[in-house]
């Protein structure tokens, strides 16, 4: 399955072994199937970061939806979390790099990869297409040692694909908060989250 759905795919630079990392995601991950799924949705389907790992990503990132808030992957169009300055993405990327979690190990993803008009869960029916583009997502993806589901949706979105994933709680300031002196439960979800994160970098390790 994964030699069909890559041969329908334009040939990308990172079947060239020289070729330098970042070669891929603008060609295959972009153009093939992000612009595939722009054409089927109303939503905006932000991209992958056209500097990351493309095809070499051994870590997938997978995330609910594309984020409404301002810096959030809707305004930016890119999905990363050093591109994007909302609080999703500046807690992720304080927890990557609590976690040893390099960004350039990663490639990042949505259970539903267009933007959904307002904040809500997709419904039956958009999850179930968002799992087939994730299925085809990870086919171009041959490196990946693991996926990591950032959120309940995103959880379901990999059983429901027979995906193995490491569960994670949400990165979204509404879920986590850094520990401070006192434990709560977002502080106890940001340990959760980070420790999820230390597994994916262990696993990710050359």
């Amino acid at each position: 399955a994964r030699a069909a759905a890559a041969a329908a795919l334009p040939r990308c630079s990172c079947d060239d072994a020289d070729a330098p990392p970042p070669a891929c995601p603008g060609n295959v991950v972009h153009r093939a199937h992000g612009e595939r799924i722009r054409g089927g949705t109303r939503g905006g389907v932000p991209d992958v970061d056209p500097d990351g790992r493309g095809a070499r990503a051994r870590v997938v990132m997978l995330m609910l939806t594309p984020g409404p808030a301002d810096g959030g992957a809707q305004m930016t169009n890119i999905l990363s979390p050093t591109t994007n300055s909302d609080q999703s993405a500046l807690n992720l990327r304080t927890l990557m790099g609590e976690a040893g979690l390099a960004e350039s190990a990663c490639i990042f993803w949505n259970a539903v990869p267009w933007a959904l008009e307002r904040r809500r869960d997709p419904t039956t029916a958009e999850l179930e297409r968002g799992i087939g583009y994730l299925k085809e997502f990870l086919v171009l993806l041959p490196e990946r040692r693991a996926v990591v589901a950032l959120c309940q949706v995103a959880q379901r979105a990999c059983a429901l694909a027979d995906v193995q994933a490491i569960q994670v709680p949400s990165p979204s300031p509404l879920a986590v908060a850094a520990p401070g002196p006192r434990p709560n439960s977002k502080s106890e979800r940001w340990i959760r989250l980070r420790d999820g994160l230390k597994q994916a970098a262990r696993v990710a390790s050359p």
